[in-house]
């Protein structure tokens, strides 16, 4: 992961990466779910299914019977007519020694479901077997409904999570994300910079004393600490130096490398040079030649 760097001016990525997210796992859960609803809406179609050939077996079996005994082709195509009225029949037929005497709706091939009832008439205390209503229901008919309900379901889902991600996203740039830009503001300045703590850190927000609150006066509090420290810092400094250049005795300071970065006024006086003269070269320019071999 890159660091950021000091100095950078923020970018307010924040709010656009939660509402990806929030977008992007609504998104799963709603095809989780809808994928779900689809199954209990195919099973629950089904079972509608086979409840309307049962529907015919009770209401309409024994009028069929009745009206093929008797010959009466008229009441049978009627009866016929109204059980392809009944949701997702499309095609009966009555079946005698594996003829079709009578038939009605389209017949097809594929995707259905089929029932076939035994036609019994009873005379004389006899059962007599007519032949066999033969039921078919379209089973396409069934997926394609379920198909256009669960896609309308998924769309409004899909609008309605939509909106309402994008209303997250208002809330949380309203009372989180500008309030986080602007606390990246103050801190953009280089961190060793005293001058910046000058200034007391605001949200431009009404106290409610929430999280943001506590941070602003928490860091503010400490602000206050360390504009004393850097106050009692530069006393000791100015102390030290003021020290330092007036002790009456030769004193210089050297780096790791042995050139000089501080002289005091004494020194400067003793040995006749300019401060800027000396800054920078090496302690040893300045001893004699005996020092030197020591």
């Amino acid at each position: 992961m890159n660091a950021p760097m000091v100095g950078q001016k923020p970018r307010r990525r924040l709010g656009r990466i939660l509402f990806s997210r929030i977008l992007l796992f609504s998104l799963m859960l709603t095809i989780l779910f809808t994928l779900i609803q689809a199954s209990l809406d195919y099973r629950s179609r089904l079972d509608a299914v086979h409840q309307n050939m049962d529907e015919i077996n009770d209401l309409y079996v024994k009028g069929v019977v009745e009206s093929l005994w008797n010959f009466d082709q008229k009441v049978l195509a009627a009866q016929m007519d109204g059980m392809l009225h009944m949701r997702y029949i499309n095609y009966v037929a009555v079946v005698e020694n594996d003829r079709i005497t009578l038939q009605n709706g389209k017949r097809k091939d594929q995707g259905v479901i089929i029932r076939e009832i035994p036609l019994v008439h009873s005379h004389l205390e006899k059962e007599v077997l007519l032949g066999k209503l033969y039921v078919q229901a379209d089973a396409t008919r069934v997926v394609s409904d379920v198909a256009a309900s669960i896609t309308t379901t998924f769309l409004i889902s899909l609008v309605t999570v939509a909106i309402t991600a994008f209303f997250l996203l208002l809330l949380f740039n309203r009372f989180v994300t500008r309030h986080l830009y602007a606390l990246a503001n103050y801190f953009i300045k280089p961190a060793e910079d005293p001058a910046r703590l000058s200034e007391p850190l605001h949200l431009d927000k009404k106290p409610t004393n929430d999280e943001l609150d506590v941070l602003v006066d928490s860091f503010n509090s400490m602000r206050k600490e360390l504009l004393s420290s850097y106050d009692q810092l530069r006393q000791n400094r100015d102390s030290f130096s003021a020290l330092y250049n007036e002790t009456p005795i030769m004193m210089h300071s050297i780096n790791a490398e042995g050139r000089i970065i501080e002289v005091n006024n004494h020194w400067l006086k003793t040995l006749g040079y300019e401060r800027e003269e000396v800054l920078g070269r090496k302690s040893t320019d300045f001893l004699t030649e005996a020092s030197r071999k020591y």
